[in-house]
Formats: structure tokens, C-alpha cells, sequence
């Protein structure tokens, strides 16, 4: 969905899902100059930027939902954040 990400390796559980996503500098970037518009200045400042892991995680969520909603569980809902944790290393 995202040029700027890789998913390398994940796994479905019964309950929730891990997953390895590889963000990429920069330069694979390529950024829509409207969707980075804000109403006001304040709302800009405290909102996820495009592109971060949490903006990520949150449209996936989204997708993931509306999916599962429409096809099988109406009232499906997530827990309202994630863990996360850095791999700086092979």
C-alpha cells in the first residue's frame, strides 16, 4: 500500500498479529502534497505525520476492520494501541 514500507516477516495469531515492518528513507518516499494540508496549525503539530510507524498501524487497522466488519463479525473491535519495538540489528 505504502512505497516508503516493507513488511518482512509476520504472523497471524488467534488473538492479534506480530509483524516486522521496514520503514525506508526519505528518498522511496513519495509524499501527496494535499494529504499533508491541515486545517489548523494545532492540529498539525499533535497529529501523527505521514508515514510513521503509527499512521501505518493505523490504516491498517482501519482497512483490517472494515473488511472484517462487512464479512464476518459486525461488531469486531481492536485494543486501542500497539507495541512496538525498535530492531536495530540482523
Amino acid at each position: 500500500m505504502r512505497d516508503n514500507v516493507i513488511l518482512n516477516e509476520f504472523v497471524i495469531m488467534p488473538n492479534h498479529v506480530h509483524g516486522i515492518i521496514q520503514l525506508l528513507g526519505d528518498e522511496y518516499t513519495s509524499r501527496d502534497v494535499a494529504r499533508n494540508v491541515s486545517t489548523s496549525e494545532h492540529m498539525s503539530n499533535i497529529s501523527p505525520k505521514s508515514g510513521t510507524l503509527s499512521t501505518i498501524v493505523r490504516s491498517y487497522k482501519s482497512a483490517v476492520t472494515r473488511s472484517i466488519r462487512k464479512h464476518h463479525h459486525p461488531k469486531f473491535e481492536w485494543q486501542p494501541q500497539f507495541y512496538d519495538h525498535v530492531i536495530r540489528n540482523d
